[in-house]
């Protein structure tokens, strides 16, 4: 029979229960935990939303197979087991950029940030999670168009100072090579970055 503490106990457990989950469920990002396993523990109304996934689908499966492109797979898998065996990795409490996989096979960009945790005496990895494809987009094609209006005003330039059609048109032509040349240096950078955060994420 229950005492009026245990029972007290009981209420308040269940109380911070319903408030955590609530808390999850409301979250602007998508809140996912892992065991040392890799196995999915928890997955909230928002990661439902950004992976297409529903929470009785992937409690209990990989993540790995999950969200995870396949290439990366292995240095997930392997980033755990170092985790166990020296307890650290470089990737625990940092913001990363990563690509992720929807239930529909189509990677996109999203910000992670590990965090670890004990619960009843096992380690738990809880993954926030905030699917960055706009912002992406809105960076890419505000560089195009800061690209373009350069291009506009070199060929101004050029139509104005030129003295003859022949020097205008190679400067114009000048004006757009270099145009071109730096948006592909811009894209580069950017697959580098991208890249490095995916190393990053190998644990």
């Amino acid at each position: 029979m229950l005492t009026t503490d245990d029972q007290n106990k009981r209420d308040r457990q269940l109380d911070f229960q319903n408030t955590y989950q609530a808390i999850l469920d409301h979250s602007f990002d998508a809140i996912v935990s892992i065991d040392t396993e890799g196995t999915v523990c928890s997955w909230n109304l928002r990661a439902e939303s950004i992976f297409g996934w529903n929470a009785q689908d992937v409690i209990g499966k990989r993540l790995a197979d999950i969200i995870i492109p396949e290439r990366y797979r292995q240095a997930h898998s392997e980033g755990l087991r170092r985790f166990m065996n020296n307890g650290g990795a470089r990737v625990l409490n940092q913001q990363l950029e990563l690509s992720a996989l929807h239930r529909n096979g189509h990677e996109f960009p999203i910000e992670i940030t590990i965090v670890p945790s004990r619960q009843n005496g096992k380690v738990l990895f809880t993954g926030i999670i905030r699917d960055i494809t706009e912002s992406k987009d809105a960076l890419r094609q505000a560089r195009l168009r800061e690209e373009e209006y350069k291009v506009l005003h070199e060929v101004a330039q050029a139509l104005q100072n030129s003295r003859s059609m022949e020097a205008m048109l190679r400067e114009a032509l000048e004006a757009i090579s270099r145009s071109k040349e730096l948006n592909l240096k811009t894209k580069q950078e950017s697959s580098w970055l991208t890249t490095t955060g995916r190393c990053c994420a190998c644990w």
